[in-house]
C-alpha cells in the first residue's frame, strides 16, 4: 500500500499532454471538462513519483460536462482502461475558476475507492481557469484510509506544490527535472492562439494559427491568413497573405516581431516590433493583440498599395 506519509511527492507530466488538457479547457468556457490520465506510480522510501504520459479525452456522448459537474460513462471508462498499456492514474477536469477539488470530487473519490479494492493511491488533477487567459493546475493526491478511518473518510489527501510539478518532453527520462524551458511558455502561445480567434472574425477556431519554429528551435511563430482588399486604379483587388507573429528565444527579452508574408512565407515584411516583455504579463496579452489587430488594419493596406503587393504575389 502507498503511504500517505511520504515525506514528498513529485508528478512528471508531458508537455503534449498538458497542452491537450489546456486546450480542452478552452473550448468549453465557464464549462467543466476533462479526461482519464495514464502513466506510472513509483515509490521510492520517502519518496512518491508519478509520471503522466496521457490522456484521454471523451467524445460527447460519453461523458456530462455542465457549469460545476463533470462525468464520465462508467462503461466507457471501462472499455478504455480495458485497451490502455499504461497504469490508470485518475481524471483531470477544469474548474471554471474556483479552485481545488469540491465536495463532489471528494465523493467520487471515495466512490472510486470503494469499487476500487486493488487500487490505493489516485490523483486528481485540476487545472482552474481564474479567467479566459489565466490558468493554474491544482493536484490532489490521495491515498486509500486504513480501518480507523471512518465510512465518510475512507481516503487521506495530500496536495502537492506547484514546485513539486515538472513538465517533461515525450520519450525522455523523467527521473529528474527538465531544464528551465527556453524562449516563449507554451502556455502564452496558447492563450495568444485563444485570444486571436476572439480578436479576429475571420479566424474560427486556432487550427488556423499554425505554430511554427523560426532560425532556431526557441524561436516560435505563430501564423495565421488574412485577406486584404485595396484600392488600385479604381478597382479593388484581393490580396491573401499570412500575418507572421515571432517570438524571441530570449523572451521575455528581445523584441516581437510582427510582419505579413507571401502565402509560401517566402518574402516577409516586418510592420511592427514590440518589446517581448509585453507579453510577460498575461493580463496584456488581449490588449496587445487588440493593437495588432489596428496595426494590421490601418497599416498593412497602405503599404499594399505601394507595388509591395505586386511583390509578395508575383505580379508584374
Amino acid at each position: 500500500m502507498y503511504s500517505y506519509q511520504a515525506e514528498s511527492i513529485f508528478i512528471y507530466i508531458t508537455q503534449d499532454t498538458y497542452d491537450e488538457m489546456v486546450k480542452e479547457g478552452f473550448l468549453w468556457p465557464e464549462i467543466e471538462t476533462g479526461g482519464m490520465l495514464f502513466g506510472k506510480v513509483i515509490e521510492e522510501e520517502a519518496r512518491l513519483t508519478i509520471k503522466i504520459v496521457r490522456t484521454h479525452i471523451p467524445p460527447d456522448d460519453n461523458c456530462v460536462r455542465k457549469a460545476a459537474y463533470f462525468e464520465i460513462d462508467p462503461e466507457y471508462a471501462k472499455n478504455v482502461l480495458s485497451q490502455e498499456k499504461q497504469q490508470y492514474l485518475g481524471n483531470w477536469h477544469k474548474h471554471p475558476g474556483y479552485g481545488g477539488p469540491s465536495h463532489g470530487d471528494h465523493r467520487q473519490i471515495e466512490d472510486f475507492f470503494r469499487k476500487n479494492s486493488h487500487l490505493d493511491v489516485i490523483l486528481t488533477f485540476i487545472i482552474n481557469f481564474n479567467s479566459e487567459v489565466e490558468f493554474e493546475p491544482i493536484i490532489e493526491v490521495y491515498f486509500r484510509g486504513d480501518e480507523s478511518f471512518t465510512e465518510n473518510h475512507s481516503f487521506r489527501t495530500r496536495r502537492v506544490p506547484q514546485s513539486n510539478l515538472t513538465f517533461t518532453i515525450e520519450g525522455t527520462e523523467m527521473s529528474t527535472p527538465l531544464k528551465e524551458e527556453k524562449g516563449v511558455p507554451s502556455d502564452i502561445l496558447t492563450q495568444v492562439k485563444h485570444e486571436l480567434v476572439n480578436i479576429f472574425d475571420h479566424l474560427t477556431s486556432t487550427d488556423e494559427i499554425e505554430e511554427l519554429t523560426g532560425q532556431t528551435p526557441d524561436e516560435k511563430v505563430l501564423s495565421f491568413p488574412y485577406q486584404f482588399t485595396i484600392k488600385l486604379l479604381d478597382q479593388l483587388e484581393l490580396v491573401n497573405l499570412l500575418i507572421l507573429i515571432s517570438f524571441p528565444p530570449e523572451f521575455p527579452d528581445g523584441k516581437i516581431f510582427c510582419d505579413f508574408s507571401s502565402e509560401d512565407m517566402s518574402k516577409n515584411i516586418t510592420f511592427k516590433t514590440h518589446p517581448a516583455e509585453t507579453l510577460n504579463d498575461k493580463e496584456l496579452i488581449n490588449p496587445f493583440l487588440l493593437l495588432l489587430k489596428t496595426d494590421i488594419e490601418d497599416d498593412i493596406p497602405s503599404l499594399l498599395e505601394q507595388p509591395l503587393w505586386q511583390i509578395l504575389q508575383d505580379k508584374k
